[in-house]
C-alpha cells in the first residue's frame, strides 16, 4: 500500500472525497503521532499504474480511502514439461 499525488481532475475529485472520513476519524480517535519519517510523495496514480504496467504486466492497481493504492501482482505460473 503507498500513496500517489493527485494531479488529474479526477485524482483530485477522489482525494477530496476522502476529507469527510479524515475529518470524522481524527474526531473519533483523535491526532496520532507516529514517529515515522514521512517522505513527499512524487509519484501520480498515472505515473505509477504506467509504471505497473511495464515492470509487473498484469498488475493490479485500485485507489483506497485516504489517498492510498493497493498494487495486487501474482506471478505467472510455470508450466513443466
Amino acid at each position: 500500500m503507498g500513496l500517489t499525488r493527485p494531479r488529474t481532475a479526477w485524482d483530485w475529485t477522489v482525494s477530496a472525497a476522502a476529507v469527510p472520513a479524515a475529518k470524522i476519524a481524527r474526531r473519533r480517535r483523535g491526532e496520532w503521532e507516529h514517529g515515522s519519517p514521512i517522505a513527499e510523495v512524487t509519484t501520480s496514480h498515472a505515473e505509477l499504474r504506467a509504471a505497473a504496467r511495464e515492470i509487473l504486466p498484469g498488475a493490479r492497481l485500485r485507489r483506497r480511502l485516504y489517498w492510498r493504492y493497493t498494487l495486487v501482482w501474482r506471478a505467472p505460473e510455470t508450466v513443466e514439461s
